[in-house]
This record gives C-alpha cells, structure tokens and sequence, in this order.
C-alpha cells in the first residue's frame, strides 16, 4: 500500500482547465468534508476481487478516488465489514474508516457516519469509490455551486450516450425533485436522458437529521441517499442539481467494459499533453503511455507502443512499432528498433537497440552503443561505443569501451547457486558462438576466437582459442554409405 501512495502522489491530479491547482473557493483552511462509499459488493465484474480493487493503469480504481478527494479536504470511507484491503488502501492516504455493518445502500452508507461527522460544519461531498476521473476541478465546482446557490443538498448529473441503468432527473430549472433509481422507474421515466452521476453535496450538519427519515420502500429494499431529496424538498430545504456535460470525467466503473473506458480516456489525456509538449505520438489509438512516463520534445513513438511506469524518454529518441519499455532511462537520440523489451534499465546519449532486443534487470547501455537483434542482457554495464549485433545474451557482465561482442555469444553467468561476473576490458573483440563460463576477465585488446568455451581469464593482447582442433577423414562418408547398402 506504501508504494500505492508513492506512486499516487503528483501524478493522478490534473491541473484545471485555467491552469490552477486550487480554486479560490478551496483554501487549505476551507470546512470541506468529502465522504467516499466503497462498501458496496461489485457483483457485475464478475470478479472474484471487489471492483474497487481492480487497477485502472497500474493502480486501484478506490486509490484514484480516494487521492482525488483528498486534495478537497479530509477524507472519510465507507468500507464493509470484511474489507482489509480496502480499508488499508483508505488508510494509505489518512483516510477515516467507517463499517458499514451490514451494507443496506447509499443512504445507510452516509448514515452509518453520523458518529464520526455530525458535529462538523461546512459541506460534505459524496461521491462513490467507482468514479476515478472526476478530479480536483468537479469536486470543485460542486462545492462552488452548491454553495453559490445556498442549497441544502446539490446533485451532479450528466447525460451519457448511453443512460444504462443509472438512476434518472426529474428536475426544473436547477431545482430537482427527484431522482428515480432505474429499477424502480416506469417506461417513461427510463426515457429520460439525464442521469445521476453519483456525486452529491450537502450541508452539514442538516443531513444527519433527514437521513434518519430514510425508509427501504423500494425493490432492493435499502435505503436510498436520494430519497433524501424528496424528504428535503417537502421540509422546504433547497435542492438543486449541477449538470455536468463532460460525462466521460463522471463514469462510473461498474464492469470490466467500463475500466476499459476508463484506461482509454486517461490515455488518451496523457497523450494529448505529450503532443502539446512536442512529443511525436503516430497513433493514439493503439500507444500506452503511463501516467508518470515523461518523454522530451522531438521523441516520436511508433504505434503500438507500451511506455510504463516511471519511464524516462530524452529528446529526440525515436521508438519504434511494438516495443514496451517499463521503469527505464533512455537520454537523449536513442533509437529502440521494433518488438525490443526495456525493463529497470538505463540507455545512454546515441544509442541504438533492437529489434527484438531485451533489456533488464538494471541494464546500462552506455553511449553510442549497438545492441541487435535477439539479445539480451541481465545486470549488465555495455561500455561506449560496444557493439552486440545478433542472438547474444550477457548476463551479469561488465563490458568496456568499444567491444565488439559476435553473434552466439553467451556469458554463462549461473553455476546453479551463484550469478557469477564477467568482466570485458576495452577494445575486446570476441568472436562468434563464444561461451564465456563467469567468473572471468578477459583483458584489453585481447581476442576471442569464433567457437571458444572460455573457463579461464584471458591476457590482455592475447588470442585464446579453446576448441578441439578440426579433424577431417576424407572418404568416410563414401565409405559409409557403401556399408549401409543390403
């Protein structure tokens, strides 16, 4: 969870339209209370983990919410009895927990935090744990509106393409009425467009005192937070509701369908900030670029490109179709030819790697360097200016200046208990379908001869040849074929 909250902070809150971080109505010393519901059970994901759970580009749906809501104020969740890793994702950012015990609906879910937040003033915001794109700037606005029009309790609603199965508005003006829960809405209802988008903002601490009027009249027999609207409206409280008309920043994750979405319109967002920074990105449609990955301007990335992590990218690198570099340094003009695998490792100004090159375990390829086709290399520093052309893996190695590493070539590193070094001095030339058995040196300028199984450490300036000597029989195989005739 520690490494859930690291990677949390200053990547998952967008700066606002106008370029502010905090709204002036949103000070540090503001009375603004926000309560997130995570205590529902996910039945539609089909999951054998609760939804909340489930990572939207590489951290949990809850987590997201949770960090959007904590740069509003303080944060409360709603958890369920069983819930352990939710309420540590919760805690993982200081969160308040409350028990829902046993979980009875939305309404229930508020109530259940009457103890921990009746006696506070200001405005309360609610919001479910399954709407990680409404950040910092909705949150907002909500409180913005709701206080500008004096309200009791403000909705936020939306209208998708698709209005599913989301409760519908019943409104006039600003003020709202109602709001019918889908299952409960007849065929003229449902025709409505205008959706509830599960945000809401109340004044505290009025709401604690309606809330216990709450009844389970309905087909799931719970207790609905919106049936406080029409209790609200008959005690002549003001209820208004705030239509939002980016519905996309408002989905709700109810299915794998909808993390789908998810994934594909913070991409896209990550996208579109790179291209506006310079960064050349052929095809939107089918690159993955991770939150925290920063890429120089005049880099261009081919499609079908997957960037992760805490991914670095200087300028003027070019990567091509197929590649994914996770948690890794490139500097600046370095190529990554196609189908290449960069993991944890480092490449340095002018380097050229790929195709089907694998890089890991805290790899550095060091300036000017050519690493080929179907290498791979574990643990291993590729001094400047090094080439390592074709189906070589080095592993655990050490590798000077200007080397020259020939096709075949593999340090054998693992004894069976022990990763054991090799250690390649500058100006090593070592020929192809070499075996060099680690721990060993080979000195400078020294040569390899194609076909060695080096065990011992080779001089500098030598030669070392360390294969059985070429013995040919001429006329054996003749011979032989005239044995095996009947």
């Amino acid at each position: 969870m520690d490494a859930i909250a690291r990677r949390l902070r200053g990547v998952l809150y967008r700066r606002s339209k106008d370029g502010e971080t905090e709204s002036k109505a949103m000070k540090k010393n503001d009375t603004s209370r926000v309560l997130v519901l995570a205590a529902g059970r996910s039945t539609r994901m089909k999951s054998e983990k609760n939804k909340l759970l489930h990572d939207l580009r590489g951290v949990p749906i809850l987590a997201r919410t949770l960090a959007n809501a904590s740069r509003i104020g303080e944060v409360t969740c709603v958890v369920g009895r069983e819930s352990e890793e939710i309420s540590a994702l919760a805690r993982s950012i200081a969160a308040r927990i409350v028990i829902q015990d046993p979980p009875r609906g939305t309404g229930h879910a508020v109530l259940s935090t009457r103890e921990a937040l009746e006696k506070s003033q200001g405005d309360l915001i609610i919001l479910n744990g399954d709407v990680p794109l409404a950040g910092e700037a909705i949150l907002t606005a909500v409180v913005e509106f709701h206080r500008r029009h004096k309200a009791a309790f403000t909705v936020v609603s939306t209208e998708p393409p698709e209005p599913a199965s989301y409760g519908r508005i019943i409104r006039r003006g600003n003020r709202l009425h109602a709001i019918r829960e889908f299952a409960d809405a007849d065929e003229k209802t449902r025709g409505i467009r205008e959706i509830n988008a599960g945000i809401y903002c109340a004044k505290m601490p009025l709401i604690f005192k309606y809330l216990l009027q709450l009844k389970p009249d309905n087909q799931k027999y719970e207790y609905y937070l919106t049936d406080l609207i029409g209790i609200l409206n008959r005690a002549h409280h003001k209820v208004v509701c705030m239509f939002h008309p980016a519905w996309r920043e408002l989905l709700g994750i109810n299915d794998r369908t909808d993390i789908e979405q998810c994934e594909s319109i913070l991409n896209l967002q990550k996208i579109r900030d790179l291209q506006k920074a310079g960064v050349g990105i052929l095809s939107s449609a089918t690159t993955f670029i991770d939150d925290e990955v920063s890429i120089g301007p005049d880099t261009v990335i081919h499609p079908f490109t997957c960037l992760e992590g805490k991914t670095t990218i200087g300028r003027r690198c070019c990567v091509k179709s197929f590649s994914r570099i996770v948690d890794s340094t490139l500097a600046d003009d370095v190529t990554v030819q196609g189908s290449s695998l960069v993991v944890e490792s480092c490449i340095e100004n002018g380097s050229i790697i790929g195709p089907f090159c694998h890089l890991r375990g805290s790899t550095r390829i060091l300036e000017k360097s050519k690493v080929g086709n179907f290498v791979e290399m574990k643990k291993t520093t590729f001094g400047p200016s090094s080439k390592a052309m074709h189906l070589s893996y080095l592993g655990d190695a050490t590798i000077e200046e200007g080397v020259n590493i020939g096709a075949g070539t593999i340090t054998c590193n693992y004894d069976g208990v022990n990763k054991n070094p090799t250690h390649i001095e500058k100006g090593v030339f070592i020929g192809s379908g070499t075996e060099i058995i680690a721990p060993l040196r080979v000195g400078e300028d020294a040569y390899v001869a194609a076909g060695s199984t080096i065990t011992d450490d080779v001089p500098a300036g030598s030669l070392a040849i360390a294969r059985a000597r070429q013995v040919v029989k001429k006329g054996w195989a003749a011979e032989r074929k005239k044995r095996m005739k009947p």
